[in-house]
């Protein structure tokens, strides 16, 4: 199938999470154009016309039981991070998205249907060849992100989700500026404004001299783009990481007041272990889009063409949840009027002495 044949469809999502966001850019840098957007939690509701390929990557924890594929849908899953906790927001079901991949055989039916499936982290491939469904360890996509060579090398030392005691005492042992910046968004942004702010981020990414980040998808771009990086590991999180924080220079979050003046002024550089998993990437990726294996680094016009495209999606998913409040709020306003109607009946009047005697009994 040449790329006239089908469409390209990109995973979008929902989150104040800009990792997210990070994810959705190392996958859009393969696409020769944006075609449609599949909304990574309602993937059931993406119903394509015609064949269409779609590069699925990223965490998977909300709306388990909605991983269903169209017929006319081609995904490739690589990069996947299968969450093993339970989360209710968005949609999500009581059990985890582990959960339903265990207990629910039309899940698993996906993952085998188009396996192999590349797994972000050791955790993931555990699993998922536990429940025997082919896998292979892919790493993350963000690894396949290419660098814009227009941009030159800075100073700065960029501190990203970094506890404040450490941010405050890194920036009184060295002159160089420093730069702090968050992953997680206050309030829900406008999807265009999401994929501009990951953007802004991978840019202070690719000019620091130096990153220090307990996030994930902070790290591993600065791999990609040769930027030294050093990972403060949350201890709660450990299983998110299996396979990935040995890719560079790792050290426990509760150790990060061990840091000094020379780790952060003449850092070494990164490891190269990482390059293996980024050129089986970039090779795996391309053959299935069936072009170059070279990935682009997004430009303006596509950093635009993308926004655009997520901020249309959004405004018609933003109608649907508008009909669907609207209709929610008919139907409360409907069951108050019916209760307020029954307690002031003469028959409900008329029974409260025998209510109020079944009350004293049970006492």
């Amino acid at each position: 199938m040449t790329q006239a044949d089908c469409e390209f469809a990109l995973l979008s999502c929902r989150t104040r999470n800009i990792g997210d966001y990070i994810q959705v850019i190392a996958a859009r840098q393969f696409l020769p154009r944006v075609d449609a957007l599949a909304d990574r939690d309602q993937l059931c509701d993406f119903r394509p016309r015609r064949p269409t390929k779609l590069i699925c990557n990223g965490w998977f924890g909300y709306a388990s039981r909605n991983m269903f594929f169209h017929e006319n849908v081609n995904p490739l899953l690589i990069s996947l991070h299968i969450s093993q906790q339970t989360n209710l927001a968005l949609g999500g079901s009581p059990d985890s998205f582990a959960d339903a991949l265990r207990n629910v055989e039309a899940v698993r039916h996906q993952f085998k249907r188009f396996s192999p499936v590349g797994a972000r982290d050791l955790a993931t491939l555990k699993l998922l060849e536990d429940l025997g469904i082919q896998a292979y360890f892919s790493g993350c996509l963000t690894l396949a992100l290419e660098r814009d060579e227009s941009l030159a090398r800075g100073d700065a030392i960029v501190l990203c989700d970094v506890p404040q005691e450490t941010a405050s005492r890194l920036s009184k042992i060295t002159a160089r500026p420093v730069i702090v910046t968050h992953h997680s968004m206050e309030r829900a942004l406008e999807p265009g404004d999401c994929l501009a702010a990951a953007g802004q981020l991978l840019t202070q990414y690719q000019t620091a001299h130096l990153v220090i980040t307990t996030r994930l998808h902070c790290a591993l771009p600065c791999l990609a783009y040769g930027t030294p990086v050093i990972f403060l590991q949350p201890e709660l999180e450990s299983t998110r990481f299996a396979g990935l924080s040995g890719l560079m220079k790792t050290i426990p979050l509760c150790d990060s007041h061990l840091l000094g003046r020379a780790d952060i002024d003449t850092p070494s550089a990164n490891s190269p272990e990482y390059q293996s998993l980024r050129d089986k990437l970039i090779e795996r990726v391309a053959g299935y889009i069936k072009k170059s294996a070279v990935p682009v680094a997004m430009t303006a016009y596509d950093e635009l063409q993308t926004s655009r495209a997520m901020s249309r999606y959004f405004e018609q998913q933003a109608v649907v949840f508008r009909s669907e409040a609207g209709y929610l709020r008919a139907r409360v306003e409907y069951w108050r009027a019916r209760s307020a109607a029954f307690e002031n009946s003469s028959s409900w009047k008329i029974t409260a002495p025998l209510r109020a005697a079944k009350r004293w009994f049970v006492r």
